[in-house]
């Protein structure tokens, strides 16, 4: 809300009106600018000073939720709004739960990256699936490190 108060402002002062930036960042690791996209409703909460907290989290729920009307109440049942939260990776507890589920031990801090994978209850498929995954990450020159349940995933 400020910074559609600021630009209001800027233009109705004369002053040359707000544009982003033309230029993005090069192509490198996994970022690609051709793959950026733009998005209304965005918001962010974090410490200043980089410090993981629960509380951090609480806020932003709370402002997911106010952002019912772009998607923080799952109003687009056929393709999915969208709607989510961003957070760090939770080093400590992943490296604990890798070495338990895969008996694994990760890279350090920031060298890694974990994903969520939905996929459908045939065996013969999610074996196809994997491999396309897996072919993607060593297309990429990553290696993968292994697959693991959800809490909720067999």
């Amino acid at each position: 809300r400020r910074t559609a108060v600021a630009r209001a402002r800027a233009a109705s002062s004369g002053a040359a009106q707000w544009r982003p930036p033309r230029r993005l960042p090069p192509k490198q690791g996994l970022y690609d600018p051709a793959l950026e996209r733009d998005s209304c409703g965005v918001g962010m909460v974090a410490h200043l000073k980089g410090q993981a907290s629960h509380e951090i989290v609480r806020d932003a729920n709370t402002m997911l939720v106010r952002m019912a009307h772009r998607g923080g109440c799952g109003c687009e049942p056929s393709s999915g709004d969208g709607a989510g939260m961003l957070t760090g990776m939770p080093h400590a507890f992943l490296t604990e739960a890798v070495g338990a589920d895969l008996g694994v031990a990760l890279p350090a801090a920031g060298a890694f990256g974990a994903g969520n994978v939905f996929f459908p209850r045939d065996p013969a498929v999610v074996a196809e699936c994997k491999a396309v995954v897996e072919r993607h990450v060593s297309r990429l020159g990553l290696s993968l490190i292994g697959w693991g349940a959800g809490p909720g995933g067999k």
